[in-house]
């Protein structure tokens, strides 16, 4: 007995997304195969002892195609089918449809399959899975295209606006989160959304006012970075100098130079009180030494030492001790 008073199937529906990421325009499958040979299968199963019965009563209802099915009651397995779908434990069903590769295109940022040929529709226990929807290329109906091979073939489409299609589902307005809303800077936004190309816009002139701060940063780091080594330049030269001075001056050696500059390019008045802190050497010519008459202004040998008194002898010593090892051959 055929099943007809059984509810009416949803074989497919536009203003959802399948289990591939992409949406199928009602409008645009041809259902004229279809007419000569309504079948119903079992998963898409192309064979005939899969072969569940017929769809009757087939029709496009706004964003959907429905359909009544019509099982094959002789069928010992189509009935036991049929009894599952009246006693509501079978509730999906699914479409195949022959497509070209240019049916499929990107518009409004959503992939869409524009144009398709309904060549048999299915009964499935669980729709939405990745069988819930049977594609095959023109051509190639035997052969029906893999889940990984629709996907790369999703990922390929660049946007393009075809001419002549309308989505009564589309909708050019979207609603966000408030999150988002606080995000973007957004206020006073409608209760219904905002226009798609409303919102773009205002990405648009977030994007460009981050590209500005972000160039205006670089600019700021690159001047930042030219003062500091202006700056180490300036002071490397100006403690250079004064280092030399105390050298001179007997406040420090020659080989100590280079650790009081590191640490001057970082904290030159540290350096500089430190140094000035420290009492230079005392020149015999510089009169701070009291020198017995007719004693000599430079000693270069033993008896120009010998003429000097006890203390200037002790500072002779303390202040020149190299010059002094090397008066009387002292290692």
């Amino acid at each position: 007995m055929a099943k007809t008073d059984v509810k009416r199937f949803v074989l497919s529906d536009e203003s959802s997304e399948n289990s591939y990421g992409f949406f199928v325009s009602t409008e645009g499958i041809d259902m004229s195969r279809f007419d000569k040979n309504p079948v119903m299968l079992s998963d898409h199963v192309n064979a005939n002892k899969w072969v569940l019965g017929r769809w009757v009563d087939y029709k496009k209802e706004g964003a959907q195609l429905t359909a009544l099915p019509e099982f094959d009651m002789d069928d010992e397995d189509a009935a036991k089918i049929a009894g599952k779908v009246e006693r509501g434990f079978i509730n999906g069903a699914s479409v195949g449809l022959l497509f070209n590769y240019d049916d499929l295109a990107m518009v409004g940022g959503k992939v869409w399959l524009l144009k398709s040929t309904l060549i048999e529709a299915t009964i499935c226990p669980i729709p939405s899975n990745p069988n819930a929807l049977q594609l095959y290329l023109q051509g190639k109906e035997d052969t029906p295209l893999t889940e990984a091979e629709l996907k790369k073939l999703c990922l390929s489409l660049q946007p393009t606006e075809p001419e002549n299609f309308n989505v009564n589902t589309m909708s050019t307005k979207i609603s966000l989160a408030m999150r988002c809303l606080i995000a973007l800077g957004l206020k006073d936004v409608p209760d219904g959304g905002m226009e798609k190309a409303d919102i773009e816009n205002h990405i648009m002139g977030l994007s460009a006012k981050l590209e500005a701060a972000e160039l205006k940063a670089t600019t700021f780091e690159t001047e930042n970075q030219q003062l500091k080594e202006a700056a180490k330049t300036a002071a490397t030269s100006e403690g250079t100098a004064f280092l030399n001075a105390a050298v001179t001056d007997g406040k420090i050696k020659a080989d100590e130079v280079a650790a009081y500059l590191s640490l001057y390019e970082s904290n030159p008045a540290l350096v500089k009180k430190s140094i000035e802190a420290i009492p230079g050497k005392t020149m015999l010519s510089a009169g701070n030494i009291k020198l017995p008459t007719g004693a000599p202004t430079e000693v270069n040998s033993d008896e120009d030492f010998m003429k000097l008194d006890d203390a200037a002898k002790l500072a002779f010593k303390a202040e020149y001790p190299d010059q002094y090892k090397k008066i009387f051959n002292l290692k």
